[in-house]
């Protein structure tokens, strides 16, 4: 055999060989295949299942309410479950909430907590009082934990209202106190529930803060037309006393003149802002205490329930 014909022979030897190789491999390929993909299996498309190429995304489905309407709570505090869309085969799943309070878009608050979690529940406490034609809208969304691509795109969602004061009383607005810019904690105070028949005149609130941990810088009665009081047309006189050693302060306020029936409802009468003191605890109570009365325009006390009288929290931020 001459040279050229040697290399010849060769270089034709070399490519089947590499052709072997190549349909060999591509055999092995689909074998493989057909062991992870096999036809027979009912899950190989199934929707729910994220190996799956048509798999879709699971859904949050809310369990502890029904969500087709909205409802009261008559506390501050909801507890909210939730459980997947279980059709298909399982997989791993973890959700994000939002919650938007009365008057706020749903679509402006941020989704929580930012790294997701695998909880089917979540407890919401010291949540404002809602007030007539008011709702908090609460969403709930799923993704796969083993596919993140696979989220939820319309989220399940909640309406509720809060009505923890369920008849004349003072209600703290906002109930759970957090810093604003300035490193100050402030919070309203509101009366509900009063009747024309109330003919309010005088109210006297007591009021208890952990004076260790907290002082007043301010309190503002209001005397315009921010205050509920003042719906009666008369003029508001005010007297207040601070015991920082107790954290006791007590507020009096009267309405002079005016029309006392004329004052009915809801409202706001006034604010309280504290600054921090040293060392606090990262949740502190503020509560309204029993020795609160209501007066009506004949002199006489207006009771309020106990339950009536409302508490909240300084959410602490202990980085100051």
């Amino acid at each position: 055999m001459s040279e050229s014909s040697k290399y010849l022979y060769r270089g034709v030897h070399r490519l089947v060989i590499v052709v072997v190789i190549a349909a060999i491999g591509l055999l092995s390929c689909d074998i493989v295949d057909s062991v992870q993909e096999d036809p027979s299996d009912p899950d190989r498309d199934n929707p729910r299942d994220p190996q799956s190429e048509n798999a879709q995304p699971p859904i949050a489905n809310i369990t502890s309410h029904d969500a087709t309407q909205s409802f009261v709570i008559n506390n501050h505090t909801v507890s909210i479950s939730w459980e997947p869309d279980t059709s298909g085969v399982a997989e791993n799943i973890e959700y994000q909430y939002r919650l938007a309070q009365p008057g706020q878009d749903i679509e402006d608050q941020h989704w929580q907590p930012s790294g997701w979690i695998s909880d089917n529940s979540i407890e919401l406490s010291y949540l404002d009082e809602s007030f007539p034609g008011e709702n908090y809208n609460f969403q709930i969304k799923a993704r796969s934990s083993e596919d993140t691509t696979l989220v939820q795109s319309e989220p399940s969602e909640l309406a509720f209202s809060v009505n923890a004061i369920s008849d004349r009383g003072i209600v703290l607005q906002p109930r759970k106190i957090q810093q604003n810019e300035f490193g100050l904690y402030s919070t309203e105070l509101w009366l509900d529930e009063i009747e024309t028949t109330d003919t309010l005149t005088v109210v006297q609130a007591e009021i208890e803060i952990p004076s260790n941990q907290l002082e007043v810088k301010n309190i503002e009665i209001f005397a315009d037309d921010r205050s509920l009081l003042l719906d009666s047309g008369g003029e508001v006189t005010d007297m207040v006393s601070i015991d920082q050693n107790t954290g006791r302060i007590s507020i009096s306020i009267g309405v002079l003149g005016g029309t006392p029936e004329k004052i009915e409802g809801y409202g706001k009468i006034g604010q309280i802002t504290f600054t921090e003191t040293g060392t606090a605890d990262s949740v502190s109570e503020i509560a309204i205490q029993p020795g609160s009365i209501f007066f009506n325009g004949a002199g006489e006390s207006l009771g309020i329930a106990e339950s009536n009288l409302d508490s909240g929290i300084f959410m602490i931020n202990s980085d100051n």
